[in-house]
């Protein structure tokens, strides 16, 4: 068994017993949502503005969102069982107060940086993106108690993972360098969108790399290339079937990300003609995410995402776009031996 197969297996181990921790007896097909979808969508996107800004590895914003969906999963069962025994619940509204989310999502985010030995932000810097409505006691209190309530002694494989041994498993004779890392760049990139859905969340890493894996390989790869032996191996060490209706919800993602110009939004002459020559959007959709480090920007305060204030922003400037779709996230370039 080569390398990448076993590196895999490993893989595919440390998920399952991250969801057995997060999850344990639970049926996943009967949880509800817990978020606030639109509230969810905003501060992924926060978080994605402050990696970028710190020169982070952008796969932290994973690790640190499966912090708070876990955190949420138990505050959620937490409720329940108060609700059930008639039990009087004190303490933090994490569901339903806006103030109490957004404190758990940055000290999310803060305890992951923290885990992996980056100390470019700290409880200060995260107090003044809360426009001073979040203290820092609000931040240490809140991190105590996620870390009492989670369980810490397993890894968290996060799909950007799996991505990069699937990547691997490509033959050398069929992909060159190049290929390999568009490809696994187009996955990230799906990646990186599919965490703003919390049904993701409930969707093992393994699944949701796959099938970004397998939208990558449609856009880079012939459909005569025979890539049966790859798929193969995928669905033997992660026992998973492919979902078209999963590739479908990150095409959709991948779709409304990117930046198109010339689009022809009334259809008549006269008013095509008060169009500029190129049109590239702003940063009006939830969904888009930023390509490149925040180097000349700051790093927005939490409390501009809003409902009111989201949909009015509008980036500093706008580069006409000389290709049809913008170019892929950025991340860091791999080399696949």
């Amino acid at each position: 068994m080569n390398s990448d197969r076993l590196l895999l297996r490993r893989l595919v181990e440390q998920e399952r017993i991250s969801r057995q921790n997060t999850f344990g007896s639970h049926d996943i097909k009967k949880w509800s949502s817990i978020h606030n979808p639109v509230w969810r969508q905003m501060v992924v996107e926060w978080c994605y503005h402050v990696v970028d800004h710190i020169s982070a590895d952008r796969e932290l914003v994973y690790i640190a969102v499966n912090i708070l969906d876990r955190f949420l999963s138990v505050h959620f069962r937490t409720l329940a069982c108060n609700a059930k025994n008639n039990t009087k619940t004190d303490g933090r509204r994490y569901l339903t107060d806006k103030r109490d989310y957004e404190t758990a999502v940055m000290t999310a985010l803060l305890l992951t940086l923290k885990l992996q030995g980056i100390t470019s932000l700290s409880v200060e810097n995260l107090v003044q993106m809360s426009s001073n409505s979040v203290s820092s006691t609000d931040i240490l209190e809140v991190g105590q108690d996620i870390i009492h309530s989670l369980k810490w002694n397993s890894q968290i494989p996060t799909a950007a993972r799996f991505a990069h041994v699937y990547v691997q498993l490509l033959s050398d004779d069929l992909f060159d360098e190049d290929s390999k890392v568009a490809i696994f760049e187009s996955t990230v990139f799906q990646i990186e969108l599919s965490i703003q859905d919390e049904a993701f969340s409930y969707t093992p890493p393994s699944l949701v790399a796959w099938m970004a894996f397998e939208n990558a390989l449609s856009e880079f790869t012939s459909p005569l290339v025979d890539l049966s032996s790859v798929r193969h191996i995928i669905a033997k060490e992660t026992g998973h079937d492919q979902s078209m209706q999963l590739r479908e919800k990150l095409q959709h993602f991948q779709a409304r990300s990117f930046v198109r110009e010339n689009v022809n939004i009334i259809p008549l002459e006269e008013e095509e003609q008060k169009k500029p020559t190129n049109l590239c959007t702003s940063n009006d959709d939830v969904l888009i995410l930023k390509n490149r480090p925040l180097s000349k920007s700051h790093v927005i305060s939490i409390e501009t995402f809003d409902e009111n204030t989201e949909h009015k922003r509008k980036s500093e400037r706008c580069e006409p776009s000389n290709t049809t779709n913008q170019t892929l996230p950025r991340v860091k370039r791999t080399k696949f031996h």
